[in-house]
């Protein structure tokens, strides 16, 4: 009886923190610009070593990708694509195969030293490029990395991801504007405002005292999880696979996302969030600064590094045949890897707000994208080494 109360009063921890963490860093400006992600994940780190056994932890970050992944993706308007620069699709697909073909070199380089893990880290390293933190944890997880490495990543991406942002605001624009044509501004005020509108229903604060507007999107979140985790038992005949389970989820997901009565509902974005930051407090609990060396935050970091700077410079040059130009490849760029949160200081950097709306488009689909990347990653590197 004594465990099972501990067991409850830990889920409840883990549910209930990112909460009060989103509201001590809305009260508190020096932690609302850390955000509540990074705040959960620092808690877990001070906090790791009171939980030896990690058992519940390691079910709570599964399940929390997992659920993540619809409220993430429940309001996208796919009509937006509509709305924005047919160019700008083609500057999304050559980031893509940018990370790809990064991925894979990296893949070559570093076997030496991730040895078997090789395969599942950096496709969980090109679904965090394209996607985010949500893309790394579902293709780590599915590629069965320990939790241990998964922590090593969020860890090194701390650093990794604020370098790269400093880099995509102070280099990239000046590199691309040297190579690229510039930015035509010329009509998209019609495109910008429809774009916003169509992304804006989908985002507003969590808000539990309005739970019954939100339970259609709860019980369908909870039946594509379902029917995804039983579609992976019913082909491997295993719940242990978790590839299908989180393709599926991504898909049906999609799918959802067309449901009018499902996009409009609002606050789902939010609660995807508190779903991530759920996950950001279980990987920080889970940390262990004593793994062999391929738990070296260091080397993660570095690694990180040098794949994001080649895909970003690599996506500028395949982007001049395309005739794509300078800031539509910037922010497509960022949109890969930042959430929509960062779009708007990115955009003022570039002093161009007409492609916020693409970044804020891209940066919400990059959370589909980054899952079919990383298991394409995956396969390959998995066949090749």
């Amino acid at each position: 009886m004594k465990d099972i109360f501990l067991s409850v009063l830990l889920i409840a921890f883990l549910v209930i923190t990112p909460r009060i963490m989103y509201y001590i860093c809305t009260k508190v400006k020096v932690l609302g610009f850390l955000g509540p992600s990074l705040m959960c994940f620092f808690l877990g780190i001070a906090l790791s070593s009171l939980f030896r056994d990690k058992t519940i932890i390691s079910a709570v970050s599964d399940w929390s990708v997992k659920f993540a992944i619809p409220f993430m993706l429940f309001s996208i308007n796919i009509n937006s694509l509509k709305k924005v620069a047919k160019k700008s699709i083609i500057s999304f697909g050559l980031i893509c195969l940018s990370v790809m073909a990064v991925s894979i070199l990296a893949g070559f380089l570093s076997r030496s030293y991730l040895e078997g893990s090789t395969s599942g880290v950096i496709a969980s390293l090109s679904g965090l490029f394209i996607g985010g933190l949500l893309n790394m944890a579902s293709v780590g997880s599915a590629a069965h990395l320990p939790n241990s490495t998964l922590s090593m990543l969020n860890t090194s991406y701390i650093v990794g991801g604020s370098v790269h942002l400093a880099i995509t605001v102070l280099v990239l624009p000046y590199l691309s504007r040297l190579l690229l044509p510039p930015f035509d501004r010329s009509g998209h005020e019609e495109e910008r405002k429809e774009a916003h509108d169509a992304l804006s229903s989908g985002i507003g604060k969590v808000d539990f005292s309005v739970i019954i507007e939100k339970l259609p999107a709860f019980l369908l979140a909870i039946i594509i999880v379902g029917i995804s985790t039983l579609l992976s038992y019913v082909i491997t005949g295993s719940f242990q696979d978790q590839i299908i389970p989180m393709l599926g989820i991504t898909t049906l997901a999609i799918a959802g996302s067309l449901l009018p009565k499902i996009r409009s509902t609002k606050g789902l974005y939010s609660i995807g969030q508190h779903f991530i930051d759920m996950f950001c407090l279980s990987m920080g609990l889970m940390i262990n600064f004593n793994g062999a060396k391929t738990n070296n935050p260091l080397f993660y970091l570095i690694l990180m590094v040098l794949m994001q700077l080649g895909a970003a410079v690599l996506h500028i040059i395949i982007s001049r045949p395309f005739g794509i130009d300078a800031d539509t490849t910037v922010m497509t760029g960022a949109a890969a890897i930042f959430s929509p949160s960062f779009m708007p200081p990115i955009s003022h950097f570039l002093k161009n707000d007409d492609v916020l709306a693409i970044g804020l488009i891209y940066s919400i689909l990059g959370f589909v994208a980054g899952n079919y990347v990383g298991f394409a990653v995956y396969a390959i590197l998995s066949l090749l080494l």
